[in-house]
């Protein structure tokens, strides 16, 4: 169970829409936990989960965001 990568960068607006975000996992600038992701099928789990309860998601240089798991 999980959630996918593309619909979590449409939650967090780290994209307007689902083929933006396809565009920007291929083009090789999303960043979970710091590491490159080229898939857009990813589907983040708890397996994903770096701190306790959260994952960090980048695109670019500067858009960051600290994801919480409930």
């Amino acid at each position: 169970m999980g959630i996918g990568l593309v619909d979590l960068m449409i939650r967090t607006r780290l994209a307007e829409s689902k083929g933006a975000a396809r565009k920007l996992i291929e083009g090789g600038g999303v960043y979970l936990n710091n590491e490159r992701q080229m898939q857009a099928q990813k589907m983040i789990t708890a397996d994903d989960l770096k701190w306790p309860a959260a994952i960090l998601l980048r695109t670019g240089k500067k858009n960051y965001h600290l994801v919480g798991i409930k």
